[in-house]
């Protein structure tokens, strides 16, 4: 099911106890807004309850919201379920707003400063405000990340579990953006784009064959350095033969990782023990 702008407030649901009627349980909901720019993400709650709606065992029927009149401009709605007992059942959560529309509220693309590019030496510097950033056509890799003249010990990314080969590097603007693609053996690619205002874009796939540990992506990044991390996104955390019923859409901000991450919304997947024939891809979004 769907919660968008045209949805009128009322859920079907079904009465899979033994013996009592929903109106014994208690419900109510949540509406949540992530609000300011990323990634100093403040969040907005309002919550409110919901009538008990009379549905016998094993009937169907309807659970009416009645949700205020500006639940609209909310990101996320929450639904809870508990039992007669105070006992948690369950809780929903259904995303509002697109994730674009929500992207171009919290990150910050008022900057004037255009993108510009130079390679001299088989260097790739590409740069915008205060952020630069240099490649090394040779291998792909970043060599030198410069924010506001000072160095950051950010050395891109590096596949993780499985070793592929480095093949090309293109680069072109488009648009506003200067695109930087990095080619791999076996159908494996990245993607940096830099925008406006020193915003760095990576979008990146892999495919593998065979057994393997874990197959993924980390950053090449100090682990003394890292403090924390913040991800939005359905969690909190990967579930494989324990799988939850219910993801949640929050913002979930971690003291530490045990796999070393970026500060940011930089986070390593893993496939654990399994045979793998697919591509992958995700979309980063970084700020110098």
């Amino acid at each position: 099911m769907r919660v968008d702008h045209d949805f009128n407030g009322k859920l079907e649901v079904s009465n899979r106890f033994l013996y009592s009627n929903l109106n014994l349980s208690k419900y109510s909901f949540e509406l949540v807004k992530f609000g300011n720019i990323f990634p100093k993400v403040e969040t907005v709650k309002k919550p409110g309850t919901i009538k008990s709606p009379d549905i016998g065992v094993g009937e169907l029927g309807i659970l009416n919201l009645e949700l205020p009149g500006d639940w609209k401009s909310y990101d996320v709605l929450y639904v809870t379920a508990v039992d007669q007992y105070s006992r948690h059942i369950n809780t929903w959560s259904w995303k509002i707003v697109k994730p674009q529309d929500f992207s171009s509220r919290v990150v910050n693309s008022s900057f004037i400063s255009p993108v510009t590019a130079s390679d001299p030496n088989n260097q790739l510097t590409v740069s915008s405000g205060k952020t630069a950033i240099t490649f090394d056509k040779l291998s792909g890799s970043i060599t030198l990340v410069k924010s506001d003249g000072k160095r950051i010990p950010f050395g891109g990314f590096q596949f993780t579990g499985f070793n592929r080969t480095f093949k090309e590097m293109k680069n072109y603007a488009k648009g506003e953006d200067y695109i930087v693609e990095i080619l791999y053996d076996s159908a494996c690619y990245a993607t940096w784009t830099m925008m406006k205002g020193g915003w760095l874009k990576l979008d990146y796939g892999y495919s593998v064959k065979g057994l393997l540990d874990y197959a993924g992506i980390t950053f090449t990044y100090p682990e003394n350095l890292v403090t924390g991390a913040t991800l939005m996104a359905n969690g909190p955390y990967r579930v494989w033969k324990n799988r939850s019923k219910v993801w949640y859409h929050l913002s979930h901000q971690v003291i530490y990782l045990f796999y070393t991450v970026l500060v940011l919304s930089a986070l390593s997947f893993q496939v654990l023990r399994q045979r793998v024939l697919r591509v992958r891809k995700i979309v980063i979004m970084v700020n110098f």
